[in-house]
């Protein structure tokens, strides 16, 4: 859970998780003898990936849209064993972990208060709301 958690901020490729699976070959590796698991797993692996991988991008796109980096503001509203959750630069909520958890039940509002989030992006044991759309 930790290392998809960090996957889902990487926006350099760093992770390890996002190169995985992802589009393209080549690279500076060998392509053939990379692992000991047999191909007949690779079909579920594959879409395994990239069911991660296209959860990462629209993370990737959550943090560009709100303007997210390394140095924004976190301020934590919950920390327990089986539950993370936090505000980032009072534009973002994120929660991580099988806990019963969600900022309109914790009285969570961004810009100030002002506004309840909206659920952008969720998946296995966590969620990510954002303020909502400007449009329409």
């Amino acid at each position: 859970t930790t290392t998809a958690a960090a996957a889902a901020i990487c926006t350099e490729g760093k992770c390890g998780i996002c190169k995985r699976g992802g589009g393209g070959g080549g690279g500076s590796g060998s392509s053939s003898n990379t692992g000991s698991k047999s191909s007949n797993s690779s079909n579920s692996s594959n879409s395994d990936n990239n069911s991660l991988r296209s959860k990462i991008l629209e993370l990737v796109a959550i943090r560009k849209r709100n303007g997210i980096h390394a140095r924004s503001k976190v301020v934590v509203k919950k920390a327990t064993a089986d539950v993370y959750a936090a505000v980032i630069d009072d534009r973002v909520v994120l929660k991580m972990g099988p806990g019963d958890w969600s900022p309109g039940a914790s009285g969570v509002k961004l810009a100030g208060g002002k506004i309840q989030p909206a659920l952008a992006c969720s998946g296995f044991q966590f969620a990510v709301w954002e303020l909502p759309s400007q449009e329409g």
